[in-house]
């Protein structure tokens, strides 16, 4: 069977990671028709099923791949920051930009807010005005006025809708990461019912234990 893949899903298979996959679970391909299967490109590219440690051996053994790797990812950055404030240059792509290295770990390297969220997101707006990030979410500006006030309850799908906009993983927020470590051990004492109630125990015995 033929495999039919965009550029984009070669590219994800030869850096060794998944195709972009939408709520059903179904690849741009897919959805074009062409009945692209994750299986069946991993056939085509045995690279996919490296560990880390084979991937870390072949980058010492070729670094030029992962500067040519970090250059595209530096270059492309840049490009949508400037077409974003309006100060995309005309003509043929540089083949440069002017640049630093604090700018390329800002790039590649996950960021973490520990403030509230109404601190955090403004972070994320920098200069652009509250209306005009709320529209690239997009959100009625309204509506993330009253979240940041707290008029409105934080939910992990309107922060993650909020991340995608301001480019961060939702784990920027501290909120998202509080909300998903309560909803992985509400997971475990469902599973795990008996673990729930020992540590219920020996919560309230602390607690009495403090009053005395």
């Amino acid at each position: 069977m033929t495999v039919h893949l965009t550029d984009g899903e070669r590219l994800e298979l030869q850096l060794g990671r998944r195709p972009t996959l939408d709520e059903r679970g179904v690849t741009p391909a897919q959805r074009g028709g062409n009945g692209a299967q994750w299986d069946n490109a991993r056939s085509q590219f045995p690279s996919v099923k490296n560990d880390t440690d084979a991937w870390v051996k072949f980058f010492d053994d070729r670094p030029e791949v992962m500067l040519s790797i970090l250059g595209d990812i530096y270059r492309e950055t840049k490009a949508e920051e400037a077409r974003e404030s309006g100060n995309a240059p005309t003509g043929r792509r540089p083949k440069s930009i002017n640049g630093n290295l604090d700018d390329l770990h800002r790039m590649v390297t996950p960021q973490y807010s520990v403030d509230s969220f109404d601190v955090a997101v403004k972070e994320l707006i920098g200069t652009r005005s509250l209306r005009a990030f709320a529209a690239k979410i997009p959100m009625n500006h309204h509506t993330l006025t009253r979240m940041m006030r707290g008029d409105v309850k934080l939910e992990m799908w309107r922060l993650e809708q909020i991340a995608t906009a301001g480019k961060v993983n939702p784990g920027f927020f501290r909120e998202y990461r509080e909300m998903q470590l309560l909803e992985v051990i509400g997971r475990y004492f469902t599973q795990r019912p008996n673990v729930s109630i020992a540590l219920t125990k020996r919560i309230k015995a602390d607690i009495n234990q403090g009053r005395r």
